[in-house]
């Protein structure tokens, strides 16, 4: 019966979300609230960036529906069910909380130094519920971590995934599709571990991505048809995938036999590690290159792609292949009985090979534009609302 609910949330997240972009669409054009246009961004046209707006409130009414409805259908809740309910409770204040701030960043901009700050209480939040990672199972010779030494470990990993969710969001379908590659492995771990609730989760954020990404893949700028998640959307996802890559790692044991002794932390962040590795890389040659660490650019894995010559779907796509092979080959790796610590090796490896090859022999700067001019649809106008509002808010 719990294949049922799981069932019911994932299309009630889909149609909800469906109904509900096209008004954020429509209200966006009327308000002309679209996102700025410059150098380092690929697109051209009148796009919205409130696509996120739809995120949280639908996957809220879709989970508590469903957990509504299994419990008026006389089910029994499991003894550990009030630990679960503080985690979700404090997982559900932060959400809150990073989506407003994504809102205003939407619609008025909102300073760097403001966000990270936001970032670290909601991060904070999580450990405060109980929820931290305790154990490394031996990876870098470490096992047990004392409360001390594990918790600020988790507020900098939340953070870091909040980051790297919302950086790699550059370029149509990508922070969407990595976060739909993750969920579905997530989600298939929590229903075969019976952790119905996060199931619920995963199953009704993925519900809300379905739609999404019909807008923002194919939809057409001219026809007033397509829309990006903006910062509300990214950061709601990037706190919410840290939320269940640390309630699989931290909660119930797995109960899938091949995984059941398994360090299970690395095989929840392993279809994340893209994003976080691409993070971490731009931030160190940032540094490196005596510029702010915070401040964008077009040094991310996507823009190395486009300057490679790949137009905007195949670089989507390389992107979210990786994540999705990493997920896989970490699984069966340690099914196998691998070593950690040469497992880790090997996902470093991979990826530092992975970006000395995109930085050999890539287009130039000049050639990159013009291949990113060719797979968007352009326009003579644009309206770059957000940007006046900022000149406006300095002036």
């Amino acid at each position: 019966m719990e294949w049922l609910f799981l069932l019911i949330t994932f299309c009630l997240s889909v149609v909800l979300t469906a109904i509900v972009l096209p008004g954020i669409l429509k209200i966006s054009h009327k308000r002309k609230w679209f996102d700025s246009t410059d150098s380092r961004k690929v697109h051209s046209g009148n796009i919205p960036r409130l696509g996120g707006l739809s995120f949280l409130p639908v996957i809220l009414f879709a989970c508590f529906f469903s957990v509504g409805m299994y419990l008026l259908s006389g089910f029994i809740l499991s003894n550990g069910f009030m630990k679960v309910l503080s985690q979700v409770s404090f997982f559900i204040c932060g959400a809150l909380l990073l989506y407003m701030t994504g809102v205003r960043d939407d619609l008025v901009g909102v300073r760097y130094r403001f966000k990270f700050l936001i970032q670290f209480i909601v991060a904070s939040l999580l450990p405060a519920s109980g929820l931290w990672l305790k154990n490394l199972n031996g990876l870098f010779g470490i096992y047990e971590l004392a409360p001390w030494v594990g918790i600020p470990i988790t507020v900098l990993l939340i953070v870091l995934i909040i980051n790297a969710m919302n950086f790699i969001d550059g370029i149509d379908g990508l922070a969407g599709g990595l976060s739909l590659v993750s969920l579905i492995i997530l989600s298939t771990l929590f229903a075969f571990s019976h952790m119905w609730i996060y199931a619920v989760i995963s199953l009704a954020t993925a519900g809300v991505l379905i739609p999404f990404l019909y807008y923002n893949m194919y939809g057409k700028a001219e026809r007033q048809k397509k829309l990006f998640m903006g910062d509300t959307g990214s950061l709601t996802l990037g706190y919410l995938l840290a939320f269940l890559c640390l309630s699989l790692s931290a909660n119930i044991p797995i109960v899938i036999p091949v995984l059941s002794k398994v360090p299970v932390y690395i095989v929840a962040f392993s279809t994340l590690f893209v994003p976080m590795f691409d993070v971490i890389r731009v931030m160190i040659v940032r540094m490196a290159h005596h510029k702010n660490p915070f401040l964008p650019d077009k040094n991310h894995i996507h823009h190395m792609l486009l300057a490679k010559g790949y137009n905007v779907r195949k670089a989507m796509g390389t992107v979210i292949l990786m994540a999705y092979l990493y997920g896989i080959l970490n699984i069966l790796a340690l099914s196998r009985g691998l070593d950690i610590n040469l497992i880790a090796f090997a996902n470093l490896l991979i990826w530092i090979t992975f970006s000395f090859w995109l930085s050999k022999g890539h287009k130039t700067q000049a050639e990159a534009t013009a291949t990113i001019t060719a797979t968007t649809s352009p326009q003579p106008q644009f309206q770059e609302a957000k940007a006046v509002k900022m000149k406006e808010k300095r002036a």
